[in-house]
């Protein structure tokens, strides 16, 4: 893509992010119903998204604040899902790191996660991000309605398999391939009727603090 062009892009997305954001706030202070509204905020934040997707584009900022992340992703689908109960731990070490890939991936697989774990019929959805031997953890912990053992084996290793009557079965898939592209890797723990521990694991290397410092030994 030439400057030209991207310049193009990036003033495009800046333009729809400005309204998003007045809409949002719109939305948290309104006591009426949302339901259009919210269907008009999440198609303009997807199409944002696929613009960045589409033309490679990060965020403009070289690195983007994890715990930040995990955050605006929670306060949309709290928007989305209002019956859900969701909350965010993180180990006080980790709530300055900042990572250097797209944020946009991260966002799409987090959101992906928890999507599922509605459709499982999660109302409590915990996300806590750790480190443990060397890797910085993300978990998706819910109570749903959990996976089979069988399914959990065939989401991971044939991708296209769904536990879906009517799913494609790439969400899990593609966001294993996510984790891999960057060192990481997804792991499900899930017990039937009870609910699932959605772990990503991602290499410490890269990752750093937010304030440039060294990244944790």
């Amino acid at each position: 893509m030439n400057t030209e062009t991207r310049n193009q892009v990036l003033s495009l997305i800046h333009d729809l992010n400005s309204p998003l954001c007045a809409l949002r706030s719109l939305l948290q202070d309104s006591e009426r119903n949302q339901e259009l509204e919210l269907k008009a905020y999440f198609r303009f934040n997807e199409l944002s998204k696929k613009l960045r997707s589409h033309y490679q584009i990060e965020n403009y900022e070289s690195t983007s604040s994890l715990l930040d992340t995990i955050e605006d992703v929670v306060d949309l689908k709290e928007m989305e899902y209002p019956k859900v109960v969701f909350s965010i731990q993180c180990n006080p070490l980790l709530r300055d790191l900042a990572f250097v890939f797209c944020s946009t991936e991260l966002e799409r697989v987090v959101s992906n996660i928890i999507n599922n774990a509605v459709e499982a019929g999660a109302s409590q959805i915990c996300i806590k991000i750790t480190n443990q031997k060397g890797k910085i953890m993300i978990r998706v912990v819910d109570n749903g309605n959990g996976f089979f053992a069988h399914d959990i084996s065939s989401v991971q290793r044939r991708p296209g398999h769904t536990t879906k009557p009517n799913g494609s079965g790439i969400g899990l898939s593609s966001c294993k391939a996510f984790l891999k592209s960057v060192g990481g890797d997804l792991k499900i723990l899930s017990t039937p009727y009870v609910g699932s521990n959605i772990i990503l694991s991602f290499p410490q290397e890269i990752f750093e603090s937010l304030d440039f410092g060294p990244t944790l030994g």
